[in-house]
């Protein structure tokens, strides 16, 4: 937006048009306190500098953001008949992917983990880090197409009791969240100072006695329901995810860095298998890092998680899964750890 002044009005005008179009009566009822004429006049403004459009005519008249970030477009329906290459350019994008209005709220709302340690009784916070432990463990499996149910990993994560009818693999792979997770509580990342052998670490923890490769892939996977193609030579997968991890260790906001590392993490596929959920372990790792509450993912819907992350792969659109990282941020703030 160079040098162009944005109230803090108009950047929640601006908010509100980043996931879909809406009508002025729509965004007049959405800020609820601001007068008609204006809205009228934000809008007017808006448009002049370019920051939003309108389709349509009349009372039919949309506004919709003109994103200036690349990387925060609004996606277009999916084209499964076109081949996507890895796009290693959006590594030197992977930075303010928060608006300074998110970023004000989101700071109103944080929440210190070790301040909450602190405040709750040791055996309170056992409790809740056992209930955390728990639900990640259930619902990251479940988005890889694991069956266990939430009572059921809460007996095999408890009382090592095996569900029946389940295989081992998936057995196998709830225990490995439960020891992953132990990892980056007790060890998380120095501030900053994340590296290859910390991811690779966290990936063989999560993929032990999975019949998985531990180290980087040397040939080409696919994307199920996908015609993105992840990059297939090992010198370009180490390099992208290094250079990846130099700009994770470069910025400065925790959530901005955990949001980056599940995408890129997911985006690249530098593993035989196990991206998704090393990248999701990754980011709490990050999080932890700085005290900040970690992300169970408890109440995503797994097609919507898979969805959003297809239209980064293919679009290199953030958006969608923007807005379901903060939604399960947020339900971690009002459901874990309460003091």
């Amino acid at each position: 937006m160079n040098d162009t002044q944005i109230s803090p009005r108009q950047q929640l005008i601006i908010d509100l048009l980043t996931t879909s179009p809406l009508s002025r009566p729509e965004i007049e009822q959405s800020l609820g306190s601001f007068s008609r004429i204006t809205i009228i006049r934000d809008l007017n403004y808006l448009l002049d500098k370019k920051i939003i459009s309108k389709i349509g005519v009349g009372k039919s008249t949309q506004y919709l953001h003109s994103p200036t970030h690349p990387l925060l477009r609004t996606p277009i329906t999916r084209n499964p008949a076109i081949d996507i290459p890895f796009n290693p350019a959006v590594i030197g994008k992977l930075h303010d992917i928060f608006s300074p209005l998110e970023k004000s709220n989101l700071q109103k709302s944080h929440k210190d983990l070790a301040f909450a340690q602190k405040t709750l009784s040791l055996t309170s916070f056992k409790q809740e880090l056992e209930r955390f432990t728990i639900e990640l463990a259930w619902k990251s499996s479940s988005i890889e197409g694991n069956t266990y149910t939430l009572l059921e990993t809460e007996a095999l994560l408890k009382n090592l009791q095996e569900a029946s009818g389940k295989t081992k693999s998936e057995t196998q792979m709830i225990l490995n969240h439960k020891t992953a997770l132990d990892y980056i509580v007790s060890t998380p990342p120095t501030k900053n100072q994340l590296t290859l052998n910390y991811i690779l670490k966290v990936h063989t923890l999560l993929t032990a006695r999975l019949n998985v490769s531990l180290s980087l892939r040397s040939r080409p996977v696919g994307i199920t329901g996908s015609t993105y193609q992840p990059p297939k030579k090992l010198a370009i997968i180490k390099e992208s995810l290094q250079q990846t991890t130099n700009m994770l260790n470069k910025l400065k906001d925790p959530l901005e860095k955990a949001l980056v590392s599940v995408a890129m993490i997911s985006y690249i596929q530098p593993f035989e298998d196990g991206n998704k959920r090393t990248a999701r372990l990754i980011g709490n790792a990050i999080l932890l890092s700085h005290n900040y509450y970690p992300i169970s993912y408890r109440a995503v819907n797994e097609i919507d998680y898979k969805l959003a992350l297809l239209y980064f792969y293919e679009q290199n659109t953030l958006l969608p899964f923007k807005k379901i990282f903060l939604e399960q941020y947020e339900y971690s703030l009002t459901h874990y750890f309460q003091t």
